[in-house]
């Protein structure tokens, strides 16, 4: 029977465990995000949709490129710790979109900056847009009050975030099954 009771104690650890591992909330911290989108000859491309999610694929925000293919998400706050954006084009009755493999997850925290190559249509041309000679996109200024620090590129996997996260789960759920555990124990002694 004890050994029921501590068998059931422990899944209901685990239970826990699962439930307050995979969320980590970042409720008073805010970031901001800023990139270029480009052709298929890196020339930027005005008016494509922009769409910044977090990663449970909610919408933080949307915004559009600029004339020089720039945007900016200001002082945004995600539900979860990380957060990624997806651009699309609507031209000529024709929807481009950058396929979803080039996005990377970034840490939703601070200032940050999306790579060239994830913004990068591959199948779409700005009208009257010609080849660069160098192919590596040109960084533009985006137009701040102030300039905006770049920070690296974080992805979803951070290792030492997710054992930090496991093993407080881990912690957690182990704590809350031996005290039920000993509470248990304690509570089938008395008559």
């Amino acid at each position: 029977m004890r050994c029921a009771k501590t068998f059931l104690l422990l899944i209901l650890g685990l239970v826990l465990l699962s439930v307050a591992a995979p969320a980590f909330a970042l409720p008073n911290e805010f970031f901001t995000m800023n990139g270029t989108v480009s052709d298929a000859n890196w020339n930027p491309v005005p008016g494509a949709n922009v769409t910044l999610y977090d990663n449970k694929f909610d919408v933080i925000a949307t915004t559009v490129t600029d004339s020089n293919g720039n945007f900016i998400f200001r002082d945004e706050n995600a539900s979860t710790y990380t957060c990624t954006v997806r651009v699309q084009l609507m031209e000529g009755g024709t929807l481009y979109k950058i396929p979803d493999y080039y996005f990377l997850w970034y840490r939703a925290l601070g200032n940050l900056s999306v790579t060239p190559d994830e913004t990068h249509f591959e199948d779409y041309y700005v009208y009257g847009s010609k080849p660069r000679a160098c192919p590596t996109p040109m960084p533009t200024a985006i137009p701040t009050s102030t300039p905006l620090p770049t920070a690296v590129p974080t992805p979803a996997n951070d290792t030492l975030v997710d054992i930090l996260l496991l093993a407080g789960g881990f912690a957690a759920g182990a704590i809350i099954a031996t005290l039920a555990c000993f509470i248990l124990m304690r509570s089938s002694r008395k008559p």
